[in-house]
């Protein structure tokens, strides 16, 4: 598979405090990739300098290649065009990442008429198309509806028909599932991999959870403290993963081991 993103040595600190520690990874395109790590290990800090997001106050060093672009050098003009459009996010809490003064309808066209020159009409045929695909019911009831009129569930679909709208090359998703009961979790995951495969996207799926990285993504990048230790594949991770971090995350899911080991 031909590369989509390649980041060398990014490096992000906050008055000279390193979060991120010259980490680098590949993803290819129509590739699900995990960057798996506990809390603090850096992984939505790097997905964040991705998409340039982060706050005026960090110092990013490094190459973020996207598309034989470094996403680093562009202006913020230059980079407006490729974020929402090429490049989108999803935020891992459901209702706080949906603007809670516009309806559904409004946040679903708005970026479709930015980026695909779209009029009215069509913007929100595409839209009500796009919450079929996510499996929404009553798409034309919900796109009436403010987020706050949702369940966590539904708010999640609609961010993630957001994230799909404008046919992106790249989705980073940051923990899309941590504010879901497990059920809705499961929902989700599955409902990403049909729209991953539907539109051949690439995802960066960022969890702590590695069991649920196993489950969606083809490789794993296992970060903490900041670093990148390694990247193994899932279906093999258990025979190549060699990190002792890695060993201790694969050690606290039982239920992991005897499936793989009964198989």
């Amino acid at each position: 598979m031909a590369k989509l993103l390649k980041v060398q040595d990014l490096t992000i600190s906050f008055q000279q405090n390193e979060v991120v520690k010259n980490v680098s990874f590949e993803v290819e395109r129509g590739e699900i990739l995990g960057l798996v790590g506990q809390s603090g290990a850096g992984k939505s800090m790097t997905g964040r300098a991705i998409i340039r997001l982060l706050p005026s106050s960090a110092h990013v060093s490094g190459r973020i290649i996207f598309k034989e672009h470094d996403l680093l050098t562009l202006k913020e003009k230059e980079m407006r065009k490729i974020r929402g459009k090429e490049i989108t996010m999803i935020q891992q809490d459901p209702v706080a990442s949906l603007n809670p003064a516009f309806k559904v309808r409004d946040q679903i066209t708005d970026i479709m008429k930015l980026h695909l020159k779209l009029d009215n009409k069509e913007a929100v045929n595409r839209a009500k198309n796009l919450l079929n695909e996510v499996g929404i019911p009553n798409p034309e009831k919900v796109l009436l509806k403010y987020p706050h009129q949702l369940s966590g569930g539904l708010c999640q679909r609609v961010a993630i028909a957001i994230a799909f709208a404008c046919n992106p090359s790249l989705v980073i998703a940051d923990e899309p599932t941590t504010a879901l009961d497990v059920i809705t979790q499961g929902m989700v995951v599955n409902l990403m991999k049909k729209m991953q495969q539907q539109f051949n996207t690439s995802i960066i799926f960022i969890t702590h959870n590695l069991a649920l990285a196993a489950n969606i993504c083809s490789r794993i990048a296992v970060m903490n403290d900041g670093q990148l230790l390694e990247t193994i594949t899932s279906k093999n991770i258990l025979t190549e993963s060699s990190h002792p971090y890695t060993r201790i995350l694969l050690s606290s899911l039982p239920t992991l081991r005897r499936g793989s080991e009964n198989t």
